[in-house]
């Protein structure tokens, strides 16, 4: 019976097109579409990040940096980090140009690669200077949340503007995270009322629903989804339900906004619903998924314990 379950397993995934690489602790798991070779996931020590883009797809792990895919705009010309280990984070978004945190040397800067027509990959002096914490990618446009100190957090935003979408708004207060996608940024603030809010600017989304404790917001390509203690909510641009958010979620963890497709962690389950054109809203059940990303280029990719 273990053996015909196997079987099962397996050829569901030859369906799907799935790939995956298992490192000593953690699996890496690819599906959707592979034109550029995007779920091409290569071999991996222990990956403890993901971030999928457009044609695009990153890895970190105890080596470094992988980003596998379409490498027209410079997306693979990586640049050198001298101590793996020390990175922090990555950030592979809508458009074609990729961001890390890098925190050797015993400071966090952030280091950007690929196309650069809008100067999304010009990483100001202020940033650096000021302990960027955590990088995200949109279309043409970068944001970073900095930290300067005796609880001074803000946001700063670089690159194209076209919709007003690095234009941040003053009234951020203490943000706590920051999410950047097409022609958008959305963060999570506190309020006015002391309680945290998310905060959107670039093109009009439409009105932001109202949230119980936000946990996380994630920006995808005009439209924008975040967790609460009451599950996920996602609102803006719907042409293929991907602001529509399954009634049956039972405990979802983490949201991830993509191009047409969103998905989500619930429980040892990655949801995703929306456009599905190469596969990339399948239900996957995993043990347990520690991260998901919906990628611009029709490809989803996790983490998961072996």
């Amino acid at each position: 019976m273990v053996q015909k379950s196997k079987f099962i397993f397996i050829l569901s995934s030859l369906l799907l097109g799935m790939f995956e690489y298992a490192g000593a602790s953690t699996i890496v798991k690819t599906w959707g579409n592979s034109s550029h070779g995007q779920t091409d996931v290569p071999p991996l020590v222990n990956a403890r990040m993901v971030s999928a883009g457009a044609d695009v797809t990153c890895t970190l792990d105890d080596q470094g940096v992988y980003c596998y895919g379409l490498r027209s705009y410079g997306e693979a010309m990586i640049p050198y980090f001298k101590d793996p280990s020390k990175i922090k984070m990555i950030s592979a978004g809508t458009g074609h140009h990729e961001c890390a945190i890098d925190g050797a040397d015993g400071k966090n800067v952030v280091a950007c690669w690929g196309w650069n027509n809008g100067g999304q990959t010009d990483v100001p002096d202020s940033v650096n200077k000021s302990n960027p914490t955590m990088v995200t990618v949109g279309d043409y446009h970068t944001c970073a949340l900095v930290d300067k100190g005796l609880d001074d957090k803000g946001v700063e935003c670089w690159g194209l503007n076209t919709a007003g979408q690095v234009s941040v708004p003053t009234t951020l207060s203490h943000p706590k995270m920051v999410s950047a996608g097409g022609e958008d940024t959305c963060a999570i603030d506190v309020g006015s009322d002391g309680k945290d809010e998310v905060v959107c600017w670039g093109v009009d989304l439409g009105k932001t629903p109202s949230f119980s404790n936000p946990k996380m917001v994630s920006v995808g390509e005009a439209y924008a989804c975040a967790l609460d203690d009451h599950g996920v909510q996602c609102w803006g641009y719907n042409s293929s339900g991907q602001t529509e958010v399954p009634t049956d979620l039972k405990n979802p963890k983490m949201v991830s906004a993509g191009y047409g497709h969103t998905c989500a962690i619930d429980e040892n389950l990655i949801r995703c619903w929306g456009l599905n054109d190469h596969g990339q809203s399948a239900t996957v059940q995993l043990n347990n998924p520690t991260m998901v990303s919906a990628g611009a280029g029709g490809q989803t990719v996790t983490i998961s314990d072996r």
